[in-house]
């Protein structure tokens, strides 16, 4: 009988401790999706990561309210952490940093730009000339073919990217009457600018290649690198003679041995 009664008291106890034990367990879930629900980012955060669990994502959440990515480099999701420290803060600049995998790069700047493309246009928008066609490459930088513009979100942004890659075949083609067919009109008249009419005095691919030359020493932002060096090698800023804000020029960074892009060396 006393042996009965210690078993139902054990069983008792077990059952209690064991509904303590869920009952815990489901207000800390509750008090995570709460978090989670709270915040505008990490709503939009779990529809794009869906693999990331809500335990995850507020610690990276609770990671992007530090000054830097120290806690980052030192987990084992380094990537993962970057690329939603990235996205919860909105600053591109974090995906150049830490990221060694260059398909996780190329994820952390498009999430970004998949949120900002209309903004990042609109600022294009109120350029002209050279200008507007180095903002736009400025904004697609990262994209090294047109099938890229479909991961975009919006009609516009992924149009202006497909011209964009369209003038680039024109002007390989280096066929005038092909300009007709771009549909936005700033970067028509940027290709009638640049692709001259055919002359029998002129060889096309002289003209092609003294083009080139000219476009590969255009230096907008005069930080002692080329615009086209900033776009296609640093994935610097063409416009901004400091892209990372220190205080050093991007030339300055980059002849000295240091990444324009941040902190530490430059690696190529």
């Amino acid at each position: 009988m006393i042996n009965k009664k210690r078993l139902l008291i054990i069983l008792t106890i077990s059952i209690f401790i064991f509904l303590v034990i869920f009952l815990g367990f489901y207000l800390y879930k509750k008090n995570q999706e709460k978090i989670i629900y709270s915040s505008e980012e990490l709503k939009i955060l779990k529809k794009e990561f869906t693999k990331f669990s809500n335990y995850k994502l507020i610690e990276y959440y609770n990671i992007s309210k530090k000054s830097d990515l120290t806690a980052c480099k030192e987990r084992r999701d380094t990537d993962d952490c970057v690329i939603s420290v990235a996205f919860i803060k909105n600053n591109s600049d974090y995906c150049h940093l830490l990221l060694t995998d260059e398909e996780n790069e190329f994820k952390c700047l498009n999430q970004f730009l998949k949120r900002n493309s209309n903004n990042e246009l609109f600022r294009c928008k109120t350029l002209e000339g050279d200008k507007y066609f180095n903002c736009l490459l400025e904004v697609y930088s990262f994209y090294d073919n047109k099938d890229k513009c479909l991961t975009l979100i919006d009609d516009y942004s992924i149009a202006t990217c497909n011209q964009m890659f369209y003038y680039q075949e024109i002007y390989e083609k280096y066929d005038r009457n092909l300009c007709q067919s771009l549909v936005d009109e700033k970067i028509k008249a940027y290709c009638l600018k640049n692709i001259l009419p055919k002359n029998d005095n002129i060889n096309p691919v002289s003209t092609l290649t003294e083009k080139i030359k000219e476009e590969a020493i255009i230096d907008t932002d005069k930080d002692g690198l080329s615009d086209s060096d900033e776009i296609a090698t640093y994935k610097t800023y063409p416009n901004n003679p400091d892209t990372d804000g220190d205080g050093y020029s991007d030339g300055e960074e980059v002849k000295n041995g240091f990444n324009p892009l941040g902190q530490g060396k430059l690696i190529q």
